[in-house]
């Protein structure tokens, strides 16, 4: 198979999440097991604020996943991943968030390599080899369905983690190898034709992980300048990553800010951990350091790191992805939505937090349902038909707890420390 691609087992453990309003969302994936080769993946939630994770629910037998054939189905909040089950099957695994249920679908002999969801249309798309060509085609994330809607005989590999999908024009962006020389490539998504082609990282100095932001207009990169004044006879030349701006005719490289967003000797990116967040305009990824990996946000107007969290070396999740419905949906003027409007997230706070006795939720809207979670993902309350504005914690210990509350107009989470 013609790529520059590997299919990677990887291994997690993670705790509890619950986003605070108007937060990000993050999903991804995770294992109980550091180092486990047989335990299945958990889908899960991610705090980019504090890296912390929450199981959600197991995928039950998905164990290893191809390195960014991932996506998410922003209409109808659904994980997608392509990976193996137990048995080294191929599968499509299609992980639906609001019931924590997950539907597989079965025999399918064509594996895409990157797959991008486009806001607007709500369509899944994907690459892949076969038959010795690369395909680009359409993904029914009902049934696993793919169907080729061009083939592109002049692109010879598909460099992973390096698509993006344009909402705004239907364009899927890749980083491809054509004639032994690094093109990137923009696809018009309803036909395949070749839109924008343009020689890239012709030195050292290279682009990778492309996000597109579509509230600017602009294609975003992480770009390696080398500081030929800094040599380490193990690791070699100095890197220092900048983020910046990519012109899609032109390839022209425009850093946004001078200060970088990472530097060192052993530096780079987790392939399939990065992910935009189109709510706040916010470039969020895992990034290797010479202290480590960390997680870390990124202000795409600004080019400044908003947020820096240091992760364990085994990082305890992959393949993240970032819940962009109700900006979708504001921005292309949906009418129509298979997601319930619980799913909408509604502002309000808890108070006093620290708390011994009795929470008080000062929210706009009447609560039908209220759960609230430990740090290891136990349901440790749960109140049906609730219709009250305070809540009893003085059975709960000492800790930190995450709560969830349904109403009429939307779901609204909050994170709160029992004393």
């Amino acid at each position: 198979m013609k790529k520059i691609t590997t299919t990677i087992l990887t291994i997690v453990c993670c705790l509890l999440f619950v986003q605070m309003a108007h937060a990000q969302i993050l999903y991804g994936l995770s294992k109980d097991i550091t180092g486990s080769m047989t335990l299945p993946f958990n889908i899960t939630s991610i705090d980019p604020f504090t890296g912390t994770t929450t199981p959600l629910f197991s995928t039950n037998s998905l164990i290893a996943v191809a390195a960014g054939a991932t996506t998410y189905d922003q209409e109808n909040q659904r994980y997608i991943t392509w990976g193996f089950d137990n048995n080294f099957v191929n599968k499509l695994y299609v992980a639906d968030i609001d019931s924590s249920t997950i539907v597989t679908q079965t025999g399918i002999t064509i594996q895409p390599v990157e797959m991008e969801y486009d806001l607007k249309q709500k369509k899944a798309y994907g690459l892949w080899y076969t038959q010795n060509i690369e395909h680009f085609g359409s993904i029914d994330l009902n049934t696993g369905a793919i169907t080729t809607i061009a083939t592109l005989p002049t692109v010879s590999a598909v460099a992973l983690g390096n698509s993006t999908f344009d909402s705004n024009l239907g364009r899927y962006i890749f980083i491809g190898i054509e004639n032994n020389k690094t093109k990137l490539i923009s696809l018009d998504a309803a036909t395949g034709t070749i839109v924008t082609k343009v020689e890239i990282n012709k030195t050292a100095e290279r682009i990778g992980a492309l996000e597109f932001d579509v509230t600017s207009n602009k294609l975003h990169a992480l770009y390696n300048n080398v500081d030929s004044t800094m040599y380490n006879s193990l690791w070699g030349y100095k890197i220092d990553v900048m983020f910046a701006e990519v012109d899609l005719v032109t390839g022209n490289v425009t850093v946004v800010n001078t200060t970088p967003v990472n530097s060192g000797f052993l530096v780079g990116y987790s392939v399939g951990s990065i992910t935009f967040d189109q709510t706040t305009q916010s470039y969020i990824g895992v990034l290797g350091t010479d202290n480590g990996p960390k997680l870390k946000m990124i202000n795409a107007a600004t080019g400044q790191v908003t947020s820096t969290v240091n992760l364990p070396s085994a990082v305890p999740f992959l393949e993240i992805q970032c819940d962009n419905f109700t900006f979708a949906r504001n921005r292309y003027s949906s009418t129509t939505s298979n997601r319930s409007t619980n799913l909408v997230e509604i502002e309000g706070q808890v108070f006093p937090n620290p708390v011994s006795d009795w929470l008080t939720l000062d929210i706009n809207s009447e609560i039908q349902t209220l759960s609230v979670y430990n740090l290891v993902g136990q349901k440790v309350i749960e109140k049906n038909n609730f219709n009250q504005n305070i809540l009893n914690v003085n059975e709960l210990s000492v800790g930190t707890y995450f709560l969830v509350a349904e109403t009429k107009e939307g779901l609204f989470k909050a994170k709160f420390i029992k004393k």
